[in-house]
């Protein structure tokens, strides 16, 4: 079997085009000797005539034309392939993996548009998960970008991320609950309270987290429920089955019986963007540029955490 030279064809597309080797010679700046023997080698390789020499110049004989059809196609998708790479190596083409977690990000909907926009042939990918999963997925490459808790993220080698915002934790309870009305309690009134919780394996850093704080205030949390879907937490919580304490943010997806009270003296959940230092995505760098513009507006039109 023969393989084409891509030159070859080159030569032969612009001999057939311009019916002559000295103007394709001239077009292409080689000698017409090195289009002649080219275009002979090419008709010795696939054993056909593929042009009549003429006293006018030259004309493709009816094997010739077949090949002319086919090599534009050959060359052309040559070129479009050439330019794609070009763009991907630039980042102007190709695609992007971000993933997130349950924490809402007030920006990214815009952040998402407004990246599209300056970047149509970026594919974004875009995919939510658990806490945990995110944090496997950005080692072993399969996400370029994590809009996750800061816990867990930092024993990963090698990761880089950037602050967004600290968010509280609160109580969630039933509006009738004797609590609901404060505007504020601390994590130990909750000591003999029933606990629902997001299922560990949904949030494993969180949900351990949740149970060091609340030995540190004292006790041991009594978890009676758990799921992993966080409209069945709020709706047992509806039900009055128990409190849970979770990061604000989610105020939006609770129904109008639900109350969400601050803790006083507690610490915050901080939501960073993730991302590997050795990542060679080149759209990553430009997701980044506009990640860093839109945290930078955020946090000074929302000074407090």
């Amino acid at each position: 079997m023969y393989f084409m030279d891509f030159q070859q064809l080159v030569y032969f597309i612009h001999s057939a085009e311009l019916r002559s080797f000295t103007k394709a010679a001239e077009r292409l700046f080689v000698s017409q000797t090195a289009i002649s023997q080219q275009i002979f080698a090419l008709e010795c390789s696939l054993k056909v005539k593929l042009f009549n020499r003429t006293k006018r110049g030259v004309e493709l004989t009816s094997a010739g034309k077949i090949l002319y059809q086919e090599a534009k196609k050959i060359v052309e998708l040559n070129y479009k392939a050439e330019e794609k790479m070009k763009q991907v190596a630039l980042g102007y083409q190709g695609f992007i993996n971000i993933g997130k977690s349950f924490y809402d990000i007030p920006f990214l909907p815009e952040l998402l548009r407004t990246f599209k926009k300056k970047h149509p042939r970026i594919h974004i990918n875009l995919n939510r998960d658990n806490l945990h999963k995110l944090n496997q997925d950005l080692e072993n490459g399969l996400i370029d970008i994590a809009f996750t808790s800061r816990v867990g993220i930092e024993e990963i080698e090698g990761v880089a991320w950037r602050i967004i915002k600290k968010i509280p934790i609160y109580a969630i309870l039933y509006k009738g609950h004797p609590l609901a009305n404060r505007k504020s309690i601390f994590r130990s009134e909750l000591a003999n309270e029933c606990i629902i919780a997001i299922d560990r394996e949904e949030s494993t850093t969180g949900y351990d987290e949740m149970i060091a704080h609340c030995l540190k205030s004292g006790f041991s949390p009594n978890i009676c429920y758990e799921s992993k879907y966080l409209e069945v937490v709020l709706l047992l919580i509806e039900a009055g089955f128990g409190v849970a304490l979770l990061p604000g943010g989610f105020e939006k997806y609770g129904g109008k019986n639900l109350k969400f009270v601050p803790l006083e003296n507690d610490y915050y959940v901080e939501l960073v963007a993730a991302w590997m230092t050795d990542n060679s995505n080149p759209a990553l760098e430009l997701f980044l540029d506009d990640l860093s513009a839109y945290i930078s507006v955020y946090k000074k039109t929302n000074r407090k955490p």
